[in-house]
């Protein structure tokens, strides 16, 4: 499940990558701010890969290690 969430984020991430380009592009020149724009936006979605990666590894090494997993509040039912 991992890399494939990883494989899924870094296609999205290209593409958005992808319409950013496009639109700073239209009038032909990027400026300082489209460049900042970008700097700001890929630094946003390196954190949520960051994010989203680190919860499903522990997620499944919590499941690899106890064997169910846990419910919406994170409490482990098979665990008393």
């Amino acid at each position: 499940v991992v890399p494939l969430c990883f494989l899924v984020m870094i296609t999205i991430v290209h593409l958005t990558d992808t319409v950013r380009e496009y639109f700073a592009g239209l009038d032909g020149v990027k400026d300082a701010f489209e460049i900042l724009w970008d700097d700001e936006v890929e630094e946003a979605e390196n954190d949520i890969i960051g994010l989203t990666i680190s919860f499903l590894l522990t997620q499944a090494i919590r499941f690899g290690i106890s064997g169910n997993l846990p419910d919406q509040e994170g409490a482990d039912k098979g665990v008393h």
